[in-house]
This record gives structure tokens, sequence and C-alpha cells, in this order.
């Protein structure tokens, strides 16, 4: 889980900053529009990357390791 929480700081750092500059009160629509497109791009594209990680269970055992490592992953997309 380290990497992706250090990737999930990486795409939060950079979409606050584009949401910061797109809540510029004398910026052109264009402008704006930009920085949220460029802000949801970031957000779906750390949302692909949670959809595309898989995880083995080592002691293939009881499942416990996979329940855990799923609930980490929802707690990860979720917040």
């Amino acid at each position: 889980m380290t990497p992706l929480r250090r990737e999930w700081e990486e795409v939060r750092t950079a979409c606050d900053a584009h949401w910061e500059k797109a809540s510029g009160k004398k910026l052109a629509r264009k402008t704006r529009d930009r920085h949220v497109k460029q802000m949801e791009r970031k957000l779906l594209d750390f949302v692909g990357r949670l959809a595309d990680v898989k995880i083995l269970d080592p002691a293939c055992g009881s499942g416990n390791f996979l329940y855990v490592a799923i609930n980490l992953l929802l707690e990860r997309a979720g917040g």
C-alpha cells in the first residue's frame, strides 16, 4: 500500500494545485476549464491504476489477506 499512498499524495497535491488555479476569480473560462480537465484526468488515471492492481494471497489460505487488501484499496479510492 505504501507506493499507492505515495502516488495518491502526488495526485492529490496536483489536483489541489489545479483546483486553486481553477478557483481564481479573474481566470478566463477556457483556462478554468483546462485546469478542471487536468484535475479530472489525474483523478481518473489514478482510479484506473487502482482498478489494475492485482493482489496475490501469499498464504493461499482463508482469504483474510485478500479481505484486508481490498478494504485498504477501497479506503484509498474513497478517501
